[in-house]
């Protein structure tokens, strides 16, 4: 068995099943450098590879770890085959949609996250103005 699926096995057994068909069960090992100590796992877009670096690349780490007995870099690359492609058959489409709306749905959120951000560099802005002494006035 390879390390990656042993990987898996122990993640199935840590997480719940939504969080481990979302997120893993679409990955695949590409390639283990033992001397440099770096796995390479794929993955089927963009927004995975980020979500696996942020929220899971410490407890993959760790799982490598016990494993391997040291630690190794994890690289997370994309392999569009590894998306899934609209069958005849309702239980993928319903799978292709579900991921489809909440990704949507996050970048809705990501957009609104921004416009928040922008508006209190403004208030910032306007609150540093208002803080300052009126340089016209201390001239005279």
């Amino acid at each position: 068995m390879n390390t990656w699926n042993e990987v898996l096995q122990r993640l199935q057994k840590k997480l719940s099943v939504p969080s481990y068909e979302t997120w893993f069960s679409d990955t695949k090992l590409i390639q283990t450098q033992n001397e440099d100590k770096v796995l390479t796992i794929a993955v089927k877009n963009e927004f995975n590879a980020d979500w696996l670096q942020t929220r899971y690349k410490e407890l993959i780490g760790d799982i490598v770890k016990e494993l391997k007995g040291e630690a190794y870099t994890l690289e997370f690359v994309i392999d569009p085959s590894l998306s899934p492609t609209l069958i005849n058959d309702s239980k993928y489409e319903h799978r292709f949609v579900a991921t489809s709306t909440f990704e949507a749905g996050i970048d809705k959120i990501l957009q609104e996250i921004q416009k928040v951000h922008e508006r209190i560099k403004n208030v910032e802005k306007q609150l540093e103005k208002l803080t300052k002494p009126d340089q016209s006035n201390t001239s005279k």
